[in-house]
């Protein structure tokens, strides 16, 4: 599986911290790019999922956008795919439109 598009499906946080959970285990090796746009996401949903993009070796699209992340959540989200660039390709466009980051995250 390389493209996963799960927008607007209601996963909430929950869904997407058993999601994460599986990046982890890393049972999508192959995932290149993954939509999770309009699911009500939180801040702990935004840092769940940056916890797990390492078990995501070739992701290189990543779209959160329309939730409710804050700024914790998408410096969480920032930091991990900046991380994922050091090794190789890593995550090259990360959508964060449309969630309410806070004045310190836009600057």
């Amino acid at each position: 599986l390389e493209e996963l598009d799960l927008g607007g499906n209601s996963l909430l946080s929950t869904g997407v911290e058993a999601l994460a959970a599986c990046l982890r285990k890393g049972a999508l090796p192959a995932l290149r790019c993954l939509t999770l746009d309009a699911n009500g996401i939180d801040d702990s949903g935004g840092r769940a999922l940056a916890g797990a993009l390492g078990g995501a070796p070739r992701l290189e699209e990543l779209s959160v956008a329309g939730n409710e992340i804050g700024s914790d959540g998408a410096a969480a989200l920032v930091a991990a795919a900046q991380r994922s660039r050091e090794g190789g390709k890593g995550v090259q466009m990360l959508d964060l439109q449309r969630n309410p980051l806070g004045k310190e995250a836009r600057a």
